[in-house]
């Protein structure tokens, strides 16, 4: 019993003891009450942890290129390759064949690797309560082995290095004027989405409103957006102002987007953007190799456009959208969804002409007209695209489409662009791009394939069949579909795709051996124009009809009885993705795709009648991409 009562004196002596301790130490963070004066005289505010204002986000590339598409012109833009295969310009991506000298074989041997590092920088001051901030951003790229000691970007990979490198993405103050209004100013990115890229995942960038397919890059400008009603987005930013040092007017670009939720996780909402255009086609995009705008025919060999048969181009152009989103990280259920419809209609007029139109009455008058009579007097612009993507994830693990694993899903996608089939009428009807006025200025990469449309995870090198939604003016129907696995859960995912594109209108292929038609066809063009009253009865029988008979720029009858197509098959993709997470946001990965060529190549006629392939694209393109990729911060 004794004992007993001992054991418990010990244990209360030991609580008292404790209590003692307890209370002499320094006060926790929480205030202290009553006791408030005495504990702010005495409490340590340097243990206070004070948020940072300075944050860097750092974001590497590593890529290995295995492929038979060949580069194209280092001549070009140096260090860089852009546009789609088999481009017109002679500068671009086309699948090509090298023939050994002593042995005779033809072999393929395109091989590079290349890599890209882009420090996000953020400085926000305490003293504005974190609701000022300045963003920096800039971006080096680099093909191993290519330039050193010199100065000019996508370069500066050699023995020695020292290159002249650092790009200028971003540098603009963001402002959060209220809970709910905020605003950038200065060199932002500007993206075909309602949400502010400030503090906005990259997921919902590209997932969200219109994908990066009509415009997705860095400009000059200011930005506000808006949760008063719903979501808001109003912008504005002058494109171009011309050759540097002389003056020319401006590009200009507003756009206005509007969003409501519906219900949980869905969003619905609504575009309208404004370009006014009064640059004549002077715009410098890049030194010596291309003008901006619909009017410049060697920039769209780069970037996958329709160039319009304008000279010196001034026009406008409207936009007219609705689109929507579903789920996008999967946190709401086990489908995900986006898509959109997106009209526009403008219009393009040649200021190069000797006199003007009267009420935009076509003048038939000798002096009056384009002074190039193979030019038209303007386009009218009208062109429909609709996309949709659905998503189901099948599995227990559904990593958010912003983790670098694909988690456990199937996806299925489909694009329609209206397409054109004749570029030199006064009548474009296609998808139009800010691919018109950039190099790229929209560049679409959330797509599940690899060649059809470029590869993601690119760099200097973005090539691919289409490079532009409108599929170099002849639009397309393209089915993408997708499934993924993680086979070690959240380590490493496996992803097997297939693809299939196909154009809505056909190219007008040329003829190899043009003497075996060239003096028939003149002589009947000869004979039609020598008789008026043929002219008419031919006009008549073929009004309505397929051009067989044509009267062109210059007012001469010209037959089509030797005018051909080519097929509508883009081309067939099959691809594989193995990617092995290392750390957070830290992969590896191995990727390999195979296209196989439709008819829609066939733009040639040989000496025996038959429609083949040209030799810039003579054998079904094959790439392997190796990658090392991570985001730290």
């Amino acid at each position: 019993m004794e004992l007993k009562k001992l054991k418990r004196i010990c244990i209360v002596c030991i609580v008292m003891f404790n209590i003692g301790i307890i209370a002499k130490e320094k006060p926790g963070v929480s205030v202290g009450g009553l006791n408030y004066k005495e504990w702010s005289e005495n409490y340590d505010f340097d243990d206070l942890r004070k948020p940072s204002e300075f944050s860097l986000v750092n974001y590497w590339l590593t890529r290995a290129t295995f492929t038979n598409i060949y580069p194209g012109s280092p001549f070009a833009i140096p260090g860089a390759t852009l546009g789609p295969i088999g481009s017109p310009s002679g500068h671009l991506a086309a699948t090509s064949k090298e023939k050994d000298d002593k042995s005779g074989s033809e072999t393929i041997n395109n091989n590079y690797a290349e890599l890209r590092w882009i420090p996000i920088m953020t400085y926000t001051p305490n003293f504005f309560d974190g609701n000022v901030s300045f963003r920096a951003q800039f971006e080096i790229d680099t093909l191993w082995g290519l330039s050193r000691n010199r100065a000019g970007e996508n370069r500066g990979g050699a023995f020695n290095a020292d290159q002249v490198n650092i790009q200028t993405k971003n540098a603009f103050v963001h402002w959060k004027i209220t809970p709910k209004l905020s605003t950038n100013i200065g060199i932002q990115g500007f993206y075909d989405s309602i949400y502010d890229p400030f503090d906005t995942p990259g997921t919902y960038l590209l997932n969200s409103g219109y994908k990066v397919m009509f415009y997705g890059t860095d400009a000059t400008g200011i930005s506000f957006y808006s949760k008063y009603f719903g979501l808001s987005k109003l912008s504005y930013t002058v494109v171009v102002t011309g050759k540097e040092g002389q003056k020319y007017d401006d590009v200009q670009f507003a756009t206005f987007d509007q969003a409501f939720e519906i219900f949980p996780a869905f969003r619905l909402g609504f575009s309208y953007w404004y370009l006014l255009d009064q640059s004549k086609g002077i715009q410098d995009l890049y030194t010596l190799v291309a003008e901006g705008g619909p009017s410049s025919s060697l920039h769209m060999g780069f970037v996958g456009n329709q160039p319009f048969n304008l000279e010196n181009a001034n026009g406008f152009m409207n936009w007219f959208g609705i689109n929507y989103h579903y789920n996008i990280n999967f946190f709401a259920s086990r489908w995900a969804s986006n898509g959109y419809i997106m009209i526009n209609k403008g219009r393009y007029e040649n200021t190069n002409i000797l006199h003007p139109k009267v009420n935009n009455v076509e003048i038939t008058k000798i002096g009056q007209g384009p002074k190039n009579p193979s030019k038209v007097w303007f386009v009218e612009v009208d062109g429909l695209t609709a996309n949709l993507e659905i998503q189901y994830q099948y599995g227990p693990r559904a990593n958010p489409t912003s983790a670098p694993l694909g988690g456990d899903k199937i996806t299925f996608e489909y694009l329609y662009t209206q397409g054109d089939k004749d570029p030199n009428d006064d009548k474009y009807t296609g998808a139009f791009t800010m691919n018109y006025y950039g190099l790229p200025g929209a560049t679409w990469v959330s797509h599940k394939a690899l060649i059809l449309f470029p590869f993601g995870e690119s760099i200097s090198h973005f090539t691919g069949a289409m490079t532009d939604i409108s599929n170099q003016g002849y639009g397309t129907r393209m089915f993408i579909f997708a499934f993924y696995r993680d086979v070690i859960p959240n380590k490493l995912n496996i992803k097997v795709g297939y693809a299939r594109a196909y154009a809505n209108a056909s190219k007008e292929v040329t003829y190899r051996n043009n003497a075996l038609y060239q003096d028939l066809d003149t002589q009947i063009s000869a004979q039609v124009n020598a008789d008026p009253q043929l002219q008419n009865l031919l006009t008549l029988a073929y009004q309505g009809k397929p051009n067989y008979i044509y009267k062109d720029n210059s007012g001469v009858f010209k037959t089509n009885f030797f005018r051909e197509y080519s097929g509508k098959l883009i081309g067939t993709e099959y691809n594989v993705e193995v990617v092995y997470q290392i750390r957070y946001l830290m992969t590896v990965g191995i990727h390999f795709a195979k296209m196989f060529l439709g008819d829609f190549y066939k733009t040639e006629v040989n000496e025996f009648g038959q429609k083949v392939r040209p030799n810039t694209v003579d054998r079904d393109p094959y790439a392997i991409f190796l990658t090392f990729k991570w985001t730290g911060f």
